[in-house]
C-alpha cells in the first residue's frame, strides 16, 4: 500500500517510514486487540465479512479485510455543500479543515464555565465557521 503525505506540504508531521510503521501497528491491534463495537447491525455486518466478533468489547478484524476494503474504497468522495454546489473532492494530496465533531462539551461565552453543548451552540458555531474563509467544513457529535 502506498502511503505518503503531499510533496512540499509544510504539515508533514511524519517520514515515509515512520507513516508505514503506524500502519502497521494499526493493522497489528485491529487484528490482535481488537476494537469496541457497540452497533448490533455493525457487529452482523463485521462477522459476515469474517471478523471475530465473539466479544463485542474486542472485536478483531483481519489485515486481509482491511486490505480488500482499502483496495475496494473510492479513491476521492465528492462533498456537496447545502446548496447542492460541490465542495470538497476528499482524495490523496488534498487537505481540508474543519471544526471536528464528537465534542460534547463546550467552553460557555458568558460564564467562561464548561458545560454540556447544545444545539444552539453547534448553530453559532456554524454561522461563525461559514464566514471563515480557511474552514472548509463544520461537524458535531449532537
Amino acid at each position: 500500500m502506498d502511503f505518503h503525505q503531499r510533496r512540499g506540504s509544510r504539515n508533514r508531521i511524519l517520514s515515509e517510514k515512520q507513516v508505514i510503521q503506524v500502519n502497521e501497528y494499526v493493522l497489528r491491534l485491529m487484528e490482535e486487540t481488537g476494537c469496541r463495537v457497540i452497533c448490533g447491525e455493525a457487529l452482523d455486518i463485521l462477522g459476515s465479512a469474517g471478523c471475530d466478533v465473539r466479544d463485542p468489547g474486542r472485536v478483531k478484524i483481519p489485515r486481509k479485510l482491511v486490505m480488500e476494503s482499502l483496495e475496494a474504497a473510492p479513491r476521492e468522495i465528492e462533498v456537496f455543500n447545502r446548496d447542492g454546489e460541490l465542495a470538497m473532492v476528499l482524495r490523496e494530496d488534498t487537505c481540508y479543515y474543519g471544526t471536528g465533531s464528537d465534542c460534547p462539551t463546550t467552553i460557555d461565552l458568558y460564564s467562561a464555565k464548561r458545560r454540556l453543548c447544545t444545539k444552539e451552540d453547534v448553530g453559532r458555531l456554524t454561522r461563525f465557521c461559514d464566514a471563515l474563509p480557511n474552514i472548509h467544513e463544520t461537524g458535531s457529535g449532537l
